[in-house]
């Protein structure tokens, strides 16, 4: 299941570098259905209500996001979506992932 999630109030900084997510045991760079590799940036996101500001990553598609740590960032088309896998153990794990079209620079207009 995926949902759209409301980035007006929210304050997203750049905390790490972005790396690319590899194909489950392999040296393989893992690729959308367009063919474009997948990157997850590390951040921080504020005013979400929370009593601890959440660190998470967001996974975007497309040239590596070049952010320096501590920038705030917009995420265009932000989503969370659920998952769920079976591991070799075969114990199943869930989970979810934020996922943007495109992050820009926070005084940038999409």
């Amino acid at each position: 299941m995926e949902l759209p999630v409301d980035v007006d109030k929210l304050s997203i900084i750049v905390i790490g570098e972005a790396l690319p997510v590899y194909v489950y045991g392999t040296d393989e760079k893992r690729k959308n259905a367009q063919g474009q590799e997948i990157y997850k940036l590390p951040v921080l996101i504020q005013n979400t209500g929370e009593r601890q500001d959440p660190t998470t990553t967001i996974t975007v598609a497309g040239s590596a996001p070049q952010f320096p740590k501590g920038s705030r960032v917009s995420a265009v088309g932000l989503t969370v979506m659920s998952w769920s896998m079976r591991g070799k153990d075969g114990v199943v794990r869930n989970g979810i992932t934020l996922r943007a079209k495109s992050l820009i620079p926070f005084a940038s207009k999409a």
